[in-house]
C-alpha cells in the first residue's frame, strides 16, 4: 500500500496539474530520436521483447500484464537478473505469475516451479507499519547462464481499488539496459474522459464501440552511458506516461483526505 498510495496521489497530482482532456483521435505515433551506438555485445543482459497492457473499467478496477524476453549474455547477467522481484498490495490486488522458464541456446526449456516463490514484506514498512500490507515476491530463476534466453509473464488484478470510480497510471521506458522492442497498451472505456501526459513519445488511439487503446511502441532503446548528467536530468523530469481519470485537484483533494482520514485517529 505504501508504494500504491504514494504512486496515486503523484500520478494524479502531476497529471491534474500538467495536462488537459485528450480529443479523441488527435495523436500520432512520433518517431523516436537517434540514440547513439553501444557495443551490445558487452551488455549484461539484452531486453529482447517487452509488453505492458493494462485494462480499467470505469469501477476503477484494473488488470496489467507484462511480458518480457531476455537474453542473458554474461555471468554479470546472470547475478543481476537471477532472481526476479515484483511488487502488489495483498489488500487490493491479487499477483499471478504465470511463468518464469529459461530457453537453452539448444531450444530446451527450462521452468521456474511456482514453490520457488516467496512473498516477502520490504525491510522499508518497518518505518511505515501502517503499509504492511505491501509485498515482494522473490522468484530465484532456475538453471540460467549466459547464453540463456530468460522469459516471464505476470498477470495483476486490483480487485479494490483505492478511488473506487476512478484510475491512474504511470510509466517509465528502460533508460540503463538495451532494449530491442518495448510496447505499452493502456486500455480505458471510450467514455471515460482521461487526463495525459506524455511529453517525448505521442501515442497511437485505436477505438472500438466501447473501448479506447493508447499505444506507444518503442524499438532500439540503448543507454546513453557518457551523459550522465543528461540522464539524472531525464529521470528528474518523471515518467514518461502519466494518465488519470481524476479530473481536477479538487477531486483528487476529496478523495485523499477521505483516504487519510481512514487511516487517522488523535491521541491525547
Amino acid at each position: 500500500m505504501l508504494y500504491r498510495v504514494s504512486h496515486a496521489l503523484v500520478c494524479a497530482l502531476f497529471v491534474a496539474l500538467l495536462v488537459g482532456s485528450i480529443p479523441k483521435g488527435s495523436l500520432a505515433q512520433a518517431p523516436n530520436p537517434p540514440k547513439p551506438g553501444v557495443n551490445q555485445a558487452d551488455e549484461a543482459a539484452i531486453l529482447e521483447r517487452i509488453l505492458n497492457r493494462v485494462r480499467f473499467e470505469n469501477d476503477g478496477t484494473e488488470v496489467s500484464e507484462t511480458e518480457a524476453v531476455m537474453l542473458i549474455q554474461s555471468q554479470a547477467g546472470v547475478e543481476e537478473f537471477g532472481q526476479l522481484i515484483f511488487g502488489y498490495s495483498s489488500a487490493t490486488e491479487n499477483l499471478d505469475v504465470e511463468y518464469v522458464r529459461v530457453r537453452k541456446p539448444d531450444g530446451q526449456v527450462v521452468v521456474t516451479p511456482e514453490s520457488t516463490a516467496q512473498d516477502f514484506a520490504p525491510d522499508v514498512l518497518k518505518e511505515a507499519p501502517m503499509y504492511s500490507d505491501y509485498r515482494q515476491r522473490h522468484i530465484s530463476v532456475v538453471a540460467l547462464r549466459p547464453g540463456d534466453t530468460l522469459e516471464y509473464r505476470t498477470v495483476t488484478r486490483t480487485l479494490t481499488p483505492l478511488a473506487p470510480g476512478n484510475f491512474w497510471y504511470e510509466h517509465t521506458f528502460p533508460k540503463g539496459i538495451v532494449v530491442h522492442e518495448d510496447r505499452l497498451e493502456i486500455d480505458v472505456p471510450k467514455s471515460r474522459e482521461v487526463k495525459l501526459k506524455t511529453p517525448k513519445r505521442q501515442p497511437e488511439n485505436h477505438e472500438s464501440a466501447d473501448r479506447s487503446i493508447y499505444t506507444w511502441s518503442v524499438n532500439d532503446i540503448e543507454p546513453d552511458r557518457d551523459k550522465e548528467n543528461d540522464r539524472v536530468e531525464d529521470e528528474d523530469a518523471g515518467p514518461d506516461v502519466q494518465l488519470t481519470s481524476f479530473t481536477d485537484l479538487k477531486q483528487v483533494a476529496q478523495w485523499y483526505s477521505k483516504l487519510q482520514g481512514e487511516r487517522m485517529t488523535v491521541d491525547d
